[in-house]
């Protein structure tokens, strides 16, 4: 490995990772708060300004797939500089928008450009470390990540309040700008004698062969559907707590700590329960943990109960379950690829999280906000989906009916 020699440098290569990592999920969560504000702002629908947040999925799933293969070809740095600066870009044309047609065309350019980071770090990560300090640095960043969307929306909310939504997209472009530069702290860790070259047939081969894994398929789903649940919620609940239970943008950044917080606190756990479970056990667990979570939403739908409790209580519970599914099932979807580049697994791996987010958040974008039922009915579809694909894929593995 490239810094096998270099522990004592290990901490400064973890925190620049994680200062990269965190640009595109702040690109998001941050502005969240002020959704409700653009729809003022464009003079539009709640349903156009919440596709903002779709268009930038989908294109982060196109991002995702072509950065991975594509890295391997060409070396990290060059395609995380790449991807940076046109997230940069699409950060300035937001900033400007005077229609919600030209902010779309900033969250294109969001979604392609920020789509580099995910896409590219994890494979660094593996580049830079092996064994034990791997299994340290990936833990550490997972942990530090989860700082992120704890407290973007909380500044989001007081950027709004106190100069407007434009404001943070001025925020963010300078956070990039900074980005950029702390970048050239990290090496190239896929050195030109590494590199495969570009063939389009043989990229297509690698990923046919990824996807016809069953640990991969049910890792990537599990982690895929428990991003969407995270997506659904920035999607709805702004309007639904600040709309109809009338709380302002500073008080959605706040309550929103309560989903965040509890994403946190598992993958904080993780380790400690990985003492008494195995990983492919504790992911059907909070796989199951989803179904729960969202189930009891649904029979506080049914009861006609819809308040910030009834919100927040069951969103608290998804949380613990993403956050345990979300530490450990990108290390297991990398297990049975030791022969295959890490950038296409990695791309492919995050870049179909992506695509299942999208589709969660065009239909999350559509909801009846008036009633908890729509909301507490699409979390429990998702949840249900994740616990059937993890419990038919496992079975296609073991032989058996229930993970082991």
């Amino acid at each position: 490995m490239v810094l096998q020699k270099l522990d004592e440098r290990m901490w400064l290569f973890c925190l620049v990772i994680i200062f990269l990592a965190i640009a595109g999920p702040m690109a998001s969560d941050m502005y969240a708060p002020a959704l409700p504000e653009q729809v003022k702002a464009f003079m539009t629908s709640s349903e156009s300004v919440k596709m903002g947040l779709s268009i930038s999925l989908i294109m982060s799933f196109i991002g995702l797939v072509a950065y991975g293969a594509l890295s391997d070809c060409w070396g990290r740095k060059r395609i995380l500089f790449f991807g940076l600066s046109l997230g940069l870009v699409g950060l300035i044309i937001c900033w400007r928008a005077p229609s919600i047609h030209v902010f779309y065309i900033g969250r294109i350019a969001q979604g392609l450009g920020f789509s580099a980071a995910p896409a590219v770090l994890p494979a660094m990560t593996r580049d830079l470390f092996e064994g034990k300090r791997l299994a340290q640095a990936a833990s550490m960043i997972s942990v530090a990540l989860g700082f992120s969307p704890l407290f973007a929306p909380v500044i989001g909310g007081y950027i709004d309040m106190t100069y407007g939504w434009r404001m943070i997209f001025l925020f963010l472009s300078a956070y990039v700008v900074l980005c950029i530069g702390v970048m050239n702290l990290l090496p190239e860790t896929h050195t030109q004698e590494k590199r495969n070259p570009l063939k389009f047939k043989a990229m297509v081969n690698t990923y046919r062969h990824i996807i016809r894994d069953a640990n991969f398929m049910r890792n990537m789903f599990s982690k895929s559907m428990a991003f969407a649940c995270f997506i659904i919620f920035y999607t709805v609940t702004p309007f639904m707590l600040e709309n109809q239970l009338h709380m302002t943008a500073v008080q959605y950044g706040w309550i929103t700590l309560g989903l965040t917080g509890a994403i946190l606190l598992s993958k904080s756990a993780n380790t400690l329960l990985l003492n008494y479970l195995n990983v492919e056990r504790l992911i059907f667990y909070s796989n199951c943990s989803l179904l729960l979570a969202s189930g009891l939403m649904l029979i506080f739908a049914c009861l006609h109960y819809y308040s910030v409790y009834t919100i927040m209580i069951p969103f608290t519970l998804l949380g613990i379950g993403c956050g345990f599914l979300l530490s450990n099932t990108t290390a297991a979807s990398f297990e049975n690829f030791n022969g295959i580049s890490s950038g296409s697994v990695s791309g492919l791996l995050n870049g179909m999280q992506r695509l299942c987010a999208y589709i969660g958040s065009i239909i999350a974008a559509h909801l009846v906000i008036s009633s908890l039922l729509p909301l507490a009915l699409l979390l429990t579809g998702v949840s249900a989906f994740s616990v059937g694909q993890y419990w038919w894929f496992s079975q296609r593995l073991n032989g058996m009916a229930t993970p082991d």
